[in-house]
Parts: structure tokens; sequence; C-alpha cells
């Protein structure tokens, strides 16, 4: 008898611990490379649209424009054979082992070297990804500068909704921009988009683009 008196106190206990300590699981999906492997933080990927006819990876250029300082902007190649500048994502979770799908993370090029600045004016830049709101085009466009775990160098990899993935501007936190434009999306304070090639400047750039979103893969 004694034996049974104790099987209620230990299920309400055990009830007790579980109410605490909920069982967590997450849903989260790896974002996964060419060869079917997920993307790994730290690791040196190129980023290449899914078909051929989209030309070729991203790399860095100057771009024409009115300024004091030097400005370095992604560009998609021309040629499709091109696999541009080698690219690591930093999740802004420091938990995550891997890259998952709609988590937030920085880009960064890991292997260029940028020509300096001119001296006292303009400050060095870095090699991380950031949305510049351009207010003489109204548009946005990716260009270099950002900074590690900031939200306006905070991105996103989505499932495109053809093949491949998409690389989505879209930060979990509200980040303030004065004005918006075109197909840009606002979620409060918050713009979101899409990457895709947007022309202006003399040459094709990466930006937002929502009409025509560029699927792309990692190799």
């Amino acid at each position: 008898m004694k034996h049974f008196l104790h099987l209620p106190i230990l299920a309400s206990t055990t009830l007790l611990l579980l109410l605490s300590h909920p069982i967590t699981s997450t849903n989260a999906e790896d974002v996964l490379d060419a060869y079917g492997n997920p993307l790994i933080p730290g690791q040196n990927y190129y980023v290449v649209p899914y078909s051929k006819n989209d030309g070729g990876g991203f790399a860095w250029a100057l771009k024409k424009e009115v300024s004091l300082c030097p400005h370095f902007y992604v560009q998609p190649l021309d040629d499709s054979d091109g696999y541009g500048e080698y690219t690591t994502f930093v999740p802004k979770s420091y938990r995550q082992n891997t890259i998952t799908v709609s988590s937030d993370l920085n880009i960064m090029f890991s292997d260029i070297s940028l020509p300096p600045p001119p001296p006292i004016i303009c400050r060095s830049t870095s090699s991380y990804w950031l949305l510049y709101d351009d207010s003489t085009s109204g548009m946005f466009f990716v260009r270099l500068g950002g900074s590690l775990r900031n939200e306006e160098s905070m991105f996103k990899i989505e499932k495109h909704e053809v093949h491949g993935y998409k690389i989505r501007y879209c930060p979990g936190q509200s980040y303030s921009y004065g004005y918006g434009y075109g197909d840009v999306a606002f979620l409060g304070d918050v713009v979101c988009g899409d990457l895709g090639v947007v022309y202006g400047y003399g040459g094709r750039w990466l930006g937002v683009n929502n009409t025509s979103p560029l699927a792309v893969m990692f190799v």
C-alpha cells in the first residue's frame, strides 16, 4: 500500500517539472549548399545565380556617384562562369551552428582587400553587407561597410518561389528609414525587400527587387 500512496505524489512532481521546464523543439530548416550540405557559419561559399542565364556570382565595385568618400557596392557579374568573391555568413544567434532558413544573419566578403580611403576625411570600409537607401535614385542598394550583428546589416536566406534560395532584407527588430520607394514593403518602421538585380549609375547592382528576386545557390 505504501508504494501506491507515493504514485500520485510522483506524478504531480513530474507534471510540475514539465510545466516549469517545458520541452522545446525547433522546426528551423537548414539552408543547403549545391551538394546538399548545411551551410556552416564562418565557412567560405560562392553565392551564384541558380540559373546561368542570370549571370555570375557577386563581386564589389566602386559606383559612380557624387560622394566625398568612396563607397563599394555589391555587383552581380555578367559572366555566368564567374563565381565572384568568397562569402561568409554569420548568424545573429550565437547558438546556431548551421545557417537556417529565415534566420537573421550578417553577410560578408571574406577574402577581399579594398582600396584605402582618402586620409583623415574618410573611414575605412568593412566587408560586411548593408542595405543602403539611395535618396537620389529612390532605390535600395547593397553596399559594403556594415557591422557585425547590426540591424542595418542583417539579412535572411529564404526559399525562392521557383527554385533555390533568395536573400532578403527584413530584420527581426525595427530599423527606421526616412522614406521608401517602389515595391519596398514597410512593416511599421521596418523596411523589407527581396534582393535582385537593379540597374542604375551605369551598371547592374544588387539591390531590392521584389518584382524579380534573384534565385541563388551556394557552392
